[in-house]
């Protein structure tokens, strides 16, 4: 009933309900009809209208995220003033509505403000959504009653496809996945396996406003993004300096496709009639061109929010210093790095050794080392792998300890006919595909239906890869970025690892997996764990190389941001860590001549103090220097590879890192498996200072795991580094470099 009758004077309304809503059938529920094409939105008078009330939309809002619309009513013919209601007539009789689905109400209902004169709230509560067997749209039928019981019908349409929805959003299973296949695969999408993102879009930040990434400002770092596509220009935003050098290119060719397709995914305009929405829909994005435009420009905390990559630079030596400062910077400046982990599961792309491709797709360990390049190594990087519409590692993701958590990434779809299950669906191009080369989408059902072809042609349904994985990610830390505005690096990192799914969570069964222990041959049949599989940390996390700290979750992510200040771990945060690093001598050493290497860390100093520190901390990230790793000049071993390495034969090196593994044990017991045997790994550390023309080993190759997070650790105790391989390594050169470099929370 009405909470305030002086304003609305001669009006009541009634909110409600009619008719309870259920999945087992037998009362009514919205249409699940799935209408694509753009349909009207606008209320239509269904019948005469007996109750003498005509009902308008003056302003239209969103069942996805909660927003309301703001019904206008107005009288159809004078009536007689109703002296029952004497201070100010309307001249309305008195007269009720009633939402079949929806809310009805005179105040808003997140801030409780009055809806202006002549106005009412229309609300799609988030339990209808989900109680309806297509959860996109319905019409609804509001009811206009007068005091005599009169009655007037209206209808609207609401929902993905009409004239304020995005009618091409239920192809998009990566928000929610409720088993749709507008794709035509054998293998389509299995219910429930999303990113809780509808949810999210439901909780308000500080100022009541819808969670949507709003005014969010999102530096893609990719190629040129096409700010000509219908879905994307109006979230354009050009920072200072108008013209910076690869900002904001014109991509008026709309061929420049992979930054689009990233973008779409993390801003794409909801609402506006023409195809998909970003999960941060309202957020704002600049193009950062990454072969041009200048890493320091991603460092001004005023013109960007955070940074997502999708791309990686394969090559240890590629090495840039100066990549290490404008990455500290960010942290510094709290802006995030959101980055694709790879796509070589199953591949190597460096030119070197490829002997033992086949035995790491054997014995089902990814085939190549990523931690390689200084941009690759960027240690409070965010990390992601990705998911499949089935629930389970997309085929081609990259794993190992430096991954943080996972996104949505699909399989290559009909690109690639060995997997028949579906891409990401995304923006890709401002051009119509008749006027170039459609490349993967042409051919397919998808594409080809003419019914929908026109609502299709700017999109695409196979963009795959951690590369697509990667926005999904940054669209929630979009999220979490306005529910917390005043966020930081570290804390973005705690929430994503402490909400996201693991093989624990309910509902999430088909991410479990088991360790992969096996005998190699090449290590005397030695049991070698190449993976460990799920397994929980000293700090009671649950982690794993495929997927990290496990599959983000919206909703629960943006909780917690909006309660982080009163969760201790989260609140601690607010601050940078302290950088200790251990000053143990010659912390390395060898019983068998370089083929076992173990290396013990038990004492630590103040990076910026140089003092000696004492007590219990908690971890928050770790690393360890490999700068000196390289292979010993005379082995004892009859392998020409391992003679042919020590002697400077570079492709020996790729060999003889192959057959090789590095895992580190916290004190806690917790043992991570950084890099495993089989896994090609293009570095050695004198051909590192070679080509990058340094004479001594000073400049830091440091490797990063994510497993030991949040751990309690005393400074006395003891982290263990073990190196096991064939060939033997040069422990001497090895210890001018063997470091343990820790951020840490001291207690």
């Amino acid at each position: 009933m009405i909470k305030n009758k002086e304003r609305i004077l001669g009006a009541f309304l009634m909110s409600a309900l009619a008719v309870a809503i259920s999945a087992c059938g037998g009362e009514s529920s919205p249409s699940n009809s799935r209408k694509y094409v753009v349909s009207d939105d606008g209320i239509k008078l269904n019948g005469k209208n007996d109750a003498g009330v005509i009902l308008d939309v003056a302003e239209y809002g969103d069942i996805f995220s909660g927003r309301p619309f703001l019904i206008s009513y107005a009288k159809q013919q004078e009536t007689e003033p109703l002296s029952d209601y004497g201070e100010k007539d309307t001249g309305l009789q008195p007269f009720r509505i009633q939402a079949e689905f929806g809310d009805v109400s005179d105040t808003h209902p997140v801030t409780g403000a009055e809806a202006p004169e002549g106005t009412v709230y229309y609300t799609v509560p988030e339990r209808v959504l989900y109680a309806t067997q297509d959860g996109y749209g319905f019409t609804e039928k509001f009811t206009v009653y007068d005091e005599e019981d009169n009655h007037t019908e209206f209808t609207m349409n609401v929902g993905a496809g009409t004239r304020h929805g995005d009618p091409v959003f239920p192809d998009q299973w990566h928000i929610r996945n409720i088993g749709q296949n507008p794709f035509s695969f054998i293998t389509g999408p299995v219910s429930g396996y999303d990113a809780g993102v509808i949810p999210a879009w439901h909780l308000t930040d500080a100022d009541g406003n819808p969670v949507s990434g709003r005014n969010v400002k999102v530096a893609v770092l990719d190629e040129p993004i096409d700010f000509n596509h219908e879905d994307l220009k109006d979230r354009r935003f050009t920072p200072d300096g108008k013209g910076l050098y690869g900002v904001n290119l014109d991509n008026s060719s709309g061929l420049s496709i992979h930054g689009t397709e990233v973008a779409g995914l993390i801003g794409a305009t909801a609402g506006n009639g023409k195809g998909v929405r970003g999960i941060g829909y309202e957020s704002l994005l600049t193009s950062y061109y990454y072969w041009e435009a200048p890493f320091s420009y991603l460092t001004d905390p005023g013109n960007v929010s955070m940074v997502s990559a999708s791309l990686g630079y394969d090559s240890s030596y590629s090495y840039r210093p100066e990549l290490e400062m404008y990455f500290q910077s960010m942290l510094e400046n709290n802006i995030p790095f959101i980055r694709a982990a790879g796509n070589e599961y199953y591949s190597v792309s460096f030119e070197g050794s490829r002997r033992f491709s086949d035995e790491c797709i054997l014995r089902s360990v990814n085939c190549q080392f990523n931690q390689t390049s200084s941009f690759n190594r960027a240690r409070y990087a965010v990390n992601v792998a990705s998911l499949n519409s089935q629930g389970v590692r997309a085929s081609y993701s990259s794993t190992g300890s430096y991954i943080w958590v996972t996104g949505f990434g699909g399989e290559p779809g009909y690109y690639d006919l060995d997997f028949t299950s579906p891409g990401i669906v995304t923006t890709k191009s401002s051009r119509d595909p008749q006027e170039y080369a459609d490349a993967k989408d042409a051919g397919t059902p998808w594409r080809l239906d003419p019914n929908y072809y026109d609502l299709r042609k700017y999109y695409t349904h196979t963009f795959s890869g951690t590369s697509a994985a990667t926005p999904t990610v940054s669209g929630v830390v979009a999220l979490i970025k306005q529910a917390k505005p005043d966020i930081t690096v570290p804390q973005i990192r705690y929430i994503l690892a402490v909400t996201s799914s693991n093989d624990k969570t309910p509902g999430w069964s088909s991410l479990d997996y088991g360790s992969v222990i096996q005998n190699v041959e090449e290590m005397n049949n030695a049991s070698v764990t190449l993976d460990a599989g799920w397994h929980e940390n000293g700090a009671g996390l649950r982690y794993s190389n495929y997927y990290g700290f496990g599959v983000i979750n919206a909703e629960a992510a943006v909780k917690l941001a909006l309660s982080c200040d009163d969760d201790e771990e989260c609140s601690r945060r607010s601050e940078l860590p302290l950088q200790y690093r251990s000053y143990d001598s010659a912390p390395c050493s060898s019983s068998d001549n370089g083929r076992t290497v173990t290396c013990y860390f038990s004492r630590f100093v103040n990076s910026d103090t140089e003092r000696k520190v004492e007590g219990s901390f908690r971890i928050d990230n770790v690393a360890f220097d490999m700068a000196g790793f390289t292979y010993a000049a005379e082995p004892d071993v009859g392998i020409s590879e391992c003679s042919e390495a020590g002697d400077g034969n570079l492709y020996s090196a790729y060999y003889a890192n192959s057959l090789m593994q590095i895992e580190m044990t916290s004190p806690r017991g917790t043992l991570s498996i950084i890099k495993p045997v089989y896994a090609n790994w293009d570095f050695d550390g004198a051909h590192f200072r070679t080509t990058n023309e340094i004479d001594v080993v000073e400049g830091e190759f440091l490797l990063t795991t994510s497993d030991f997070f949040n751990e309690r650790m005393e400074t006395s105790e003891v982290t263990r580094l073990r190196i096991r391989s064939v060939c033997p390594v040069d422990v001497k050169s090895l210890n001018k470099s063997m470091k343990l470099v820790m951020d840490v929370y001291p207690d």
